[in-house]
């Protein structure tokens, strides 16, 4: 099954590429800012395994996460990968998957 990105997510992951570009890519995340450029296409979907290493990293990485730091490395990297709206995107379709699958 694949599951297509919500607007939210891509907006979330645009913010990312626009304040790396702006930052001149300081960050050196270029997993991320490959991942954002591939999902913010239109009708880009993610299969299972693909949205739970999304949850994986944005579970991880939300320590470093801070909305007012924009420049910061970890509040891009974050937004690269959807932010809080992809985390929890993410985190209902596990949740509905384990639900499912019982």
């Amino acid at each position: 099954m694949r599951y297509k990105i919500p607007g939210a997510v891509k907006k979330e992951m645009r913010l990312g590429l626009y304040l790396n570009e702006k930052n001149q890519g300081k960050c050196k995340n270029a997993i991320g800012t490959r991942q954002a450029k591939r999902l913010v296409k239109a009708g880009s979907s993610v299969s299972l395994a693909q949205v739970k290493k999304m949850n994986l990293y944005l579970t991880r990485a939300s320590a470093f996460y801070n909305r007012t730091q924009r420049n910061s490395c970890g509040t891009i990297s974050y937004l690269l990968w959807g932010g809080k709206k992809a985390y929890y995107w993410t985190k209902r379709i596990i949740a509905d998957e384990k639900r499912y699958t019982k």
